[in-house]
């Protein structure tokens, strides 16, 4: 017999019989010796006389070879479109300048379509990013940099072929673009394998439980993070993806070794910088727009990947907020790409925070080994 964790309807397990969301089921996946070794946890919502030693245990998600990720709250789609992240966070001293805009068709029924960036005033040779507005991208691959020179017009024809091209040839069409502003003196960082230095940015992970109906989102900080390298040199002037883009992707795509697992014991960074910024982030402003969607039914459990670049003053910016970070299971990616970190991500304390919190309905307000809690703004 097969021992789903959710989302069948013969073998319902959350209180209540509440259903996850549907999904390919597969698998081999480190966490699933958890249920294994703790059996008598789901007993209760379960049949229990159909448990035997035999049983093999399975999950389901939408994504295979990845581990849960659970992206159906719309408060996680909200915070993941990179437009209103941007209008969510304006202002505030961790976002970089950032522009939005949509394509508009010079005329019925003609392709031809025209910008307009309002309050867009730039620098000289200042450093920008194009992006599309969406809370899916694709590990990079439409993000395009761009330098202002001082011809307006000139830069504002780029941004449209930049555009079109996106939309032609890249995954998914958008009508809506933002425009971010690079940051001044990143932070670089040394590979040991050759001379030089290269851009890098940051990935952290968030926790986002919800362990019922009327229960308030608890925030959880994951103690490492990813250290991402651009695959080229740094040089400021450029505007090759490979020198001014981090991407796990784009790695993945060259078969290249330049992401290695950082921790904020050992890595040169003021780690607790980024933190406050998440901490910042759950109580200012997450925690009042959970309200919106307070009354979404079912338990929630979201890995969020938010991604950082500092300056060289160790000033933080946070560019985007991904609901579908990539966390492989497949042992090899994991190896090459990830160096372990899911051992940890997915430790015991992990399935504490998480499934039986659901179990009890009962959310869980302190940190563990691997996961910092981050307090509601009210009880400070």
């Amino acid at each position: 017999m097969d021992y789903f964790i959710f989302n069948v309807d013969s073998y319902p397990v959350l209180p209540g019989k509440i259903h996850y969301y549907r999904g390919v089921t597969y698998r081999a996946c480190d966490y699933e010796n958890y249920f294994k070794r703790n059996p008598k946890v789901w007993f209760r919502a379960s049949e229990p006389d159909k448990w035997t030693d035999s049983t093999v245990v399975t999950f389901t998600n939408y994504e295979a070879k990845s581990f849960i990720k659970t992206n159906s709250h719309p408060m996680i789609h909200h915070i993941s479109n990179k437009g209103k992240l941007a209008a969510l966070i304006s202002g505030e001293y961790y976002q970089p300048r950032t522009f939005q805009f949509s394509i508009v068709a010079t005329h019925k029924g003609n392709r031809e379509q025209k910008i307009k960036i309002i309050g867009w005033n730039p620098g000289l040779n200042t450093l920008w990013f194009i992006k599309k507005v969406a809370d899916l991208t694709y590990g990079g691959f439409d993000v395009f940099p761009i330098i202002y020179r001082g011809d307006m017009d000139q830069t504002i024809k780029e941004i449209q072929d930049i555009v079109a091209k996106s939309n032609q040839v890249k995954k998914y069409y958008s009508s809506d673009f933002l425009i971010q502003e690079g940051i001044l003196n990143p932070l670089l960082i040394s590979i040991p394998t050759s001379s030089g230095l290269r851009k890098y940015d940051i990935r952290a992970y968030g926790l986002l439980v919800k362990a019922g109906e009327y229960s308030q989102f608890e925030y959880y900080f994951f103690k490492k993070y990813l250290i991402r390298k651009s695959l080229q040199l740094y040089n400021p002037d450029s505007t090759d993806p490979a020198v001014m883009l981090t991407n796990t992707t784009q790695a993945k795509e060259l078969r290249a070794e330049l992401t290695e697992l950082g921790s904020y014991e050992s890595f040169p960074v003021e780690f607790d910088k980024i933190y406050q910024v998440y901490v910042d982030l759950c109580q200012n402003r997450l925690q009042p727009l959970e309200r919106t969607f307070i009354m979404y039914p079912n338990p929630t459990i979201t890995i969020i990947g938010l991604d950082f670049i500092l300056d060289s003053d160790y000033h933080p910016y946070l560019l985007e907020i991904n609901k579908s970070p990539t966390i492989h299971c497949d042992e090899t990616l994991r190896t090459r790409f990830h160096h372990g970190l899911e051992e940890l991500m997915f430790a015991d304390d992990f399935f504490d925070l998480t499934f039986e919190a659901f179990i009890e309905t009962e959310s869980r307000h302190y940190s563990t080994e691997n996961w910092l809690h981050v307090p509601h703004s009210w009880t400070d």
